[in-house]
């Protein structure tokens, strides 16, 4: 997995597992829809320039319905999701634990939790290798927010972010966003 893809899906899964983690809440998060934002700021990252595409193959490419992603990361990036947690969800996460989101090569470390937040350190010892730090304040049933920073280098290039993250409960029915 590239680095850009895994720091993503890091951070996604972090939020949310803990939208979900009881240990890092006295009160249980509120089960339905949820909004998540995430501003990634990728700007520290030596990302490999894309080759020069002719139009003609840009053309073709769009008539096959491939869109090329926008690799320009100069600028923070802000992306929003909706997931749907349900009761079962909350019933069955019974610690904060990335589990298979977490590749071999990192740990967390110094997890500290309380009602109101939770912290901790990720290091990385690998083809990925450095340290963030990830820190989330509970507001409320219904509110999160929060920041995973990391600096290293993944496969020899400097691999820097700072996300922003934040959730927010919509309401109680999940409308066509499946669990």
């Amino acid at each position: 997995m590239t680095i850009l893809i895994r720091m993503v899906v890091y951070g996604w899964a972090f939020a949310t597992a803990l939208t979900l983690s009881e240990a890092a809440l006295s009160a249980e998060p509120r089960p339905g829809l949820w909004t998540m934002t995430m501003t990634s700021d990728l700007s520290g990252m030596e990302i490999p320039e894309m080759p020069e595409m002719s139009p003609e193959v840009l053309a073709q490419m769009e008539a096959m319905g491939i869109q090329l992603p926008n690799m320009d990361f100069s600028q923070p990036r802000t992306t929003t999701v909706q997931t749907c947690i349900t009761p079962e969800d909350i019933a069955n996460q019974d610690q904060f634990d990335m589990g298979e989101e977490m590749d071999d090569d990192c740990r967390q470390e110094n997890l500290q939790t309380s009602d109101t937040g939770m912290s901790m350190d990720l290091v990385c010892t690998g083809t990925m290798n450095g340290t963030g730090r990830i820190e989330y304040v509970f507001e409320s049933d219904t509110s999160y927010s929060g920041t995973m920073n990391f600096q290293g280098t993944s496969g020899g290039q400097v691999a820097n972010m700072n996300n922003t993250m934040e959730g927010n409960w919509v309401s109680a029915d999940c409308g066509n966003v499946a669990p």
